[in-house]
């Protein structure tokens, strides 16, 4: 339903509508608003719950604004693919969002089972294709899982400059998950120093550490989701200075994070991988 905000509290105006029908899906309608199709219109995607048998049950609807922004007219919907099917989820929870911040708006998705699913965008802004999910997960690789009906919003919490995670589920709390770009762990440590550059990376960076002492160090490369993509570094180091350079030209262009990591703390980082 539409509500419109009419300087006296919101009104009523009416059942949005797609080809002049009201827009009506199984159960549990989930909309979102976004310019899908780049065309310079808000558009709507819906999720919705399922209710029987396929087909267009628990799947992610798109309808196209042909109007105006000013007064959106939407066409017949068509669902949303992944690795050439329609995703499903139970009681789907659309969200659209450059999670990654490689400059393509991605499709993250709560539902029943208290997870949160992560799309990424591998065509363009015009035109998103999706080829499979992973699931968010927390600096420490836990995943994600409110246990019942993840509802949840993305927003810079902090003004940071970094999408944080706002979630509810089963038991009723408003969960916060920061998204953490630094990590250091506690404790007197050997790594002095590290720097890496450049950022943003193309086919290689570069990075210094200086060690006051003998050390294990481990240096490993993380998606956005908190999964461990590569260990390009690992071993043992001897006092002083030490550069590395890495080779990233195997990784796909996005967000990722660098983990330095010696016996007593860890330094963790944000890079950014682009074509």
């Amino acid at each position: 339903m539409l509500f419109l905000e009419t300087g006296n509290g919101l009104t009523l105006a009416d059942t949005l509508r797609a080809n002049g029908t009201k827009i009506l899906v199984t159960q549990n309608a989930n909309p979102e608003v976004n310019d899908w199709n780049e065309d310079g219109k808000k558009d709507l995607i819906v999720g919705e719950q399922f209710y029987g048998p396929p087909p267009d049950t628990g799947n992610i609807r798109v309808y196209l604004n042909v109007g105006t922004n000013s007064n959106p007219i939407f066409s017949k919907y068509f669902n949303i693919y992944s690795s050439g099917k329609p995703i499903y989820h139970y009681r789907a929870n659309p969200r659209i969002y450059d999670l990654d911040q490689d400059g393509k708006k991605d499709l993250i998705v709560g539902q029943n089972d208290g997870r949160v699913y992560f799309y990424k965008n591998v065509g363009t802004n015009a035109n998103p294709q999706f080829n499979g999910y992973e699931l968010l997960r927390t600096i420490d690789n836990t995943i994600i899982d409110v246990y019942y009906g993840s509802r949840f919003h993305l927003a810079d919490w902090k003004e940071d400059g970094d999408p944080d995670l706002i979630i509810s589920g089963y038991y009723g709390y408003i969960i916060y998950y920061e998204n953490a770009t630094v990590e250091v762990e506690e404790g007197s440590s050997p790594l002095l120093d590290c720097t890496i550059w450049p950022n943003p990376i193309q086919d290689q960076l570069n990075l210094n550490i200086e060690l006051n002492g003998s050390e294990d160090v481990s240096i490993g490369i993380y998606g956005v989701d908190g999964r461990l993509v590569s260990t390009p570094i690992r071993g043992r180091f001897a006092q002083g200075f030490h550069r590395f350079r890495i080779d990233v030209s195997n990784l796909t262009s996005g967000v990722y994070f660098i983990e330095v990591a010696t016996e007593k703390r860890r330094v963790r980082d944000k890079i950014l991988i682009v074509d």
